[in-house]
C-alpha cells in the first residue's frame, strides 16, 4: 500500500467525452402514476381542547382525564 494517495495508480477505462447518442428518451408505459391517496382530515368530531405540555408543544386533548394529567405535570 503506497504511503501517499498521489503515488496510487489506477488503471481505470477513460470515458468518451463526445457520445454518440445526445438525448435518451424517458421510459413511457402509458398508463400514467400511481393514484393519489387523499390527505386525512379531522373533522374535530372527539377533541374536546388543545393543552400544552412544554413551552409551545400543544396537543390534542380527547377526554377529561387527559386534560387532569396534562395540568397535575410538573412545570
Amino acid at each position: 500500500m503506497p504511503k501517499y494517495r498521489s503515488a496510487l495508480k489506477l488503471n481505470l477505462p477513460k470515458i468518451p467525452l463526445n457520445r454518440d447518442t445526445r438525448h435518451i428518451p424517458s421510459r413511457d408505459s402509458g398508463s400514467g402514476v400511481g393514484a393519489r391517496k387523499d390527505s386525512p382530515v379531522y373533522t374535530g368530531g372527539n377533541i374536546i381542547g388543545i393543552g400544552t405540555l412544554h413551552k409551545s408543544n400543544a396537543i390534542p386533548i380527547f377526554s377529561e382525564q387527559e386534560a387532569k394529567d396534562i395540568s397535575a405535570m410538573r412545570r
